[in-house]
């Protein structure tokens, strides 16, 4: 017996100390993952886009405390508000709204891009100008993103005192899901044109409308802007970032180990449920020296003595 309870005692401290080992080996894991991912956080590119994404959590936060709100600035010179008044969102360009449209495009040939930096409100994002388009409507404000597509347009109305345009779609540093459109008068010197741009660009810009569109999903809308030129710094967006979040190799290895580990410890506890723990039986057994017998308590008769007996009756 006294076998048998050391041989018990040890696969306990064996299974305590299997237990242990595999405790410190997912603490380890853990740690690695943690170190690794702390690496990777370093690295420029990474660390540049963390700090995008913590900047436009930052911004969306700050827009949602700010809705109804609009920054005092300068009044603009030869600004009508009342000629707004004709402007409808949600809908195509009217011809009711050509008054607005021509004041606008006034004032901005007239006045020089430091002017009109001079009237902004100051930068707004993308939730307030969609959210409350009356509010912001006809207001000079700062936007800022990444050019996407850049089409030159005609304009057959000389009236207007300029033969083109260019429609610039881009996708706003604080909602780059969600395009913007952008006419402007100018270009700097070597912006490029086409259907695949990717450019940052700042402009200060007139809010005009909320604007349907055609898309791959069918009919949506967006802000529509009117503006003189953009400032752009000639530096193409990475290529890393035109395609969007790439999750670093060591991370998508760490992912399937840790998959990996999650699986065989859920097989290892489904085993155990299903069969248990088996009772360890001791290699000898503690027998008694004279065991009792079940006919040691009742007379055994021999068969000499049967005879005898029926002799005698």
């Amino acid at each position: 017996m006294k076998r048998q309870e050391t041989e018990n005692s040890n696969e306990r401290t064996s299974r305590n100390t299997q237990q242990q080992q595999r405790q410190f080996l997912l603490r380890l894991f853990a740690v690695g993952i943690v170190v690794l991912i702390a690496i990777e956080c370093f690295r420029p590119s990474n660390r540049q886009l963390l700090q995008n994404l913590i900047s436009a959590a930052q911004e969306k936060a700050e827009s949602s405390a700010t809705l109804g709100e609009v920054a005092d600035a300068k009044p603009i010179p030869d600004f009508d508000e009342a000629v707004m008044k004709n402007v409808e969102d949600n809908v195509l360009i009217r011809s009711e709204e050509a008054p607005a449209f021509r004041m606008l495009m006034s004032i901005l040939q007239k006045d020089s891009l430091d002017e009109l930096k001079g009237y902004s409100i100051g930068r707004v994002l993308f939730p307030q100008y969609t959210k409350q388009p009356e509010i912001y409507r006809g207001k000079l404000m700062t936007l800022k993103g990444v050019a996407r597509r850049v089409v030159e347009e005609q304009v057959f109305d000389k009236s207007y005192g300029f033969d083109k345009i260019y429609q610039v779609w881009i996708a706003p540093e604080d909602c780059p899901s969600e395009p913007i459109v952008v006419y402007c008068l100018e270009l700097p010197e070597g912006f490029p044109v086409g259907e695949d741009v990717s450019e940052r660009v700042q402009f200060t810009a007139f809010f005009f409308k909320m604007w349907p569109y055609a898309s791959q999903m069918g009919v949506r809308t967006t802000g529509l802007f009117y503006a003189k030129v953009p400032e752009w710094t000639r530096h193409s967006v990475p290529a890393s970032e035109r395609e969007g979040v790439k999750v670093p190799f060591s991370l998508v290895v760490l992912g399937a180990l840790a998959l990996a580990v999650l699986i065989l410890l859920l097989i290892n506890s489904r085993v155990k449920e299903e069969t248990g723990n088996p009772e360890i039986l001791p290699e000898e057994m503690d027998v008694p020296q004279n065991p009792e017998t079940p006919t040691d308590a009742v007379d055994v008769v021999k068969p000499d003595e049967e005879v005898e007996e029926k002799k005698e009756e």
